[in-house]
């Protein structure tokens, strides 16, 4: 079974595992929105019962998820590439998330808000890169029969780099 980091303390984290239940356990130097799959979890007095979320309204959440994660998942037989820079990227800057993670059958991909880039100054040097696009393939080595899989990935990495941030990744599974 996988449990998410929730919350991170001194001594402890708060997991939620994958029937929706919370759990107390032993802090690693686990970060918020990691993946844990071996916690060491803190016995509980006998008088608790274990939190279970049934359901949650929409309505209630409103803006209580504000630097969160935005997480997509795809079908195996789908692509993702990454995520996309005329959707996914601007609503990530949008709703506040603090972490964009995206899953597809070949890669993991993670995308962190990165401290003090606007969505304005963000899209202008996206911009840019996108213009040189066909330059930046033959830099990297890239063939142009990858052109499709790596396309999103290139634009968002080398927008990055002109950013001087470090907050994009890809990784293969």
């Amino acid at each position: 079974m996988s449990y998410l980091v929730m919350e991170c303390h001194p001594g402890y984290v708060i997991l939620l595992d994958e029937e929706g239940r919370f759990l107390k356990a032993a802090n690693f130097q686990y970060e918020v929105g990691q993946t844990v799959y071996e916690p060491v979890v803190m016995k509980e007095p006998p008088e608790k019962q274990p939190n279970t979320i049934r359901w949650i309204s929409s309505s209630y959440l409103g803006d209580k998820l504000k630097g969160s994660w935005n997480i997509h998942t795809h079908p195996p037989d789908s692509t993702q590439f990454s995520f996309s820079t005329d959707a996914d990227i601007p609503a990530f800057f949008e709703d506040g998330s603090a972490v964009m993670e995206a899953v597809d059958y070949k890669c993991r991909y993670r995308f962190e808000r990165p401290e003090g880039i606007t969505w304005e100054t963000w899209e202008k040097v996206r911009h840019e890169v996108y213009e040189d696009r066909l330059n930046l393939f033959g830099t990297h080595g890239i063939l142009v029969e990858d052109y499709e899989e790596n396309i999103q990935h290139l634009i968002i990495q080398e927008t990055c780099n002109r950013l001087g941030i470090n907050s994009y990744r890809r990784w293969l599974l």
